[in-house]
């Protein structure tokens, strides 16, 4: 029982990549989409954990990991409902197949797949799984340490030094600011989106969420692993916005979008922001 509970646990997932590719979109088109549904999830308190979890996938031939998503049956039903027309219909299909494939192999052992399990493989499978999650834990220790740094610093009412043109990823302890500083930041960041959703007509969920995107792709970072680990050393209250205030580049690449994006309009005074 336990052996076939493994099986079930390793195999009862769809990656983004697939998913993607059923759904017509590119990785990343449906990684924003995630992104998106999990801001408005956690603007009414709802958690999605049971649809899809974080992981990362190394492409054949390549050193570097990148970021993707094991999604349940559950989270390619969510996905699903928010696809209309033929697109809809047609990735309900094939997910549905999909699943019921798995299924099948799983319970009743499809033309003896699962009596000529080769356990090597399956020890394999489990290991490289294995492996991931001990890089993730292991990077998000990393960032914790360095959080616990920055923390004696700020207490210690020691302004840290900025040092110029030094990527945040590799230092980011350097790059932190006073809560003072990160509260006024997030304050003028919130009226700026605020200002350019009232200007453009978009949602500023939807202005979060491009913003968000932008500074991962810019800094090859998750800011939800930031965000973790900031809420476990600071406040269960801080939101992404806080972590975007709190790190000197994340902060002024922020600024920089917002600024350009409201640029574009004219009918404003932006010293009103200032």
């Amino acid at each position: 029982m336990d052996f076939m509970q493994n099986v079930k646990t390793v195999e009862q997932v769809l990656t983004s990549l697939e998913v993607a590719e059923m759904v017509g979109k590119e990785h990343k088109e449906l990684l924003r989409d995630i992104h998106r549904y999990e801001q408005q999830a956690r603007e009414s308190n709802l958690a999605l954990s049971e649809f899809w979890k974080e992981s990362t996938y190394k492409p054949e031939g390549q050193k570097r990991s990148y970021p993707c998503y094991n999604i349940s049956k559950k989270g390619c039903e969510f996905i699903a409902h928010k696809m209309t027309g033929v697109q809809g219909t047609t990735f309900t299909a094939k997910y549905i197949n999909r699943f019921h494939e798995m299924e099948e192999t799983i319970v009743n052992g499809n033309a003896g797949v699962v009596s000529n399990i080769d356990n090597a493989k399956l020890v394999e499978t489990i290991a490289l799984q294995s492996e991931m999650l001990n890089k993730q834990v292991e990077l998000l220790s990393e960032v914790t340490k360095v959080l616990a740094e920055v923390k004696k610093e700020i207490r210690a009412t020691k302004e840290p030094t900025k040092e110029e043109d030094t990527p945040l990823i590799h230092n980011p302890k350097k790059m932190a600011v006073s809560d003072s500083l990160m509260y006024s930041r997030t304050k003028r960041l919130n009226l700026f989106i605020g200002k350019l959703a009232k200007l453009s007509g978009e949602l500023k969920s939807d202005i979060y969420c491009s913003l968000y995107t932008e500074i991962e792709k810019k800094f090859d970072v998750s800011l939800d692993s930031y965000l973790e680990v900031f809420r476990s050393e600071y406040t269960q209250d801080a939101h992404t916005i806080n972590v975007v205030a709190f790190y000197d580049d994340f902060y002024d690449y922020s600024y920089k979008l917002l600024d350009n994006a409201l640029s574009r309009y004219s009918t404003f005074d932006r010293e009103d922001l200032l």
